[in-house]
């Protein structure tokens, strides 16, 4: 695989992780009344004051249907 490649894949793969778990996800939250985590997140902090790690981790937990 070439750098270009992967940086295009790279690219899409923080553009899904940071959909907040895509359309479907936000849609049910915002049916609700709730913000999405990240929008929470922005709230709460100073503009710039956030800088994330981890992007990419994915939880391990397998109950209560959070596969």
């Amino acid at each position: 695989m070439s750098i270009k490649q992967k940086s295009l894949d790279l690219r899409a793969r923080m553009k899904n992780a940071l959909s907040g778990g895509g359309s479907k996800a936000i849609e049910k939250q915002k049916a609700v009344g709730k913000l999405t985590a990240r929008e929470r997140i922005i709230a709460i902090l100073d503009p710039k004051s956030f800088h994330e790690y981890d992007l990419f981790v994915e939880h391990a937990a397998k109950d209560f249907d959070m596969d």
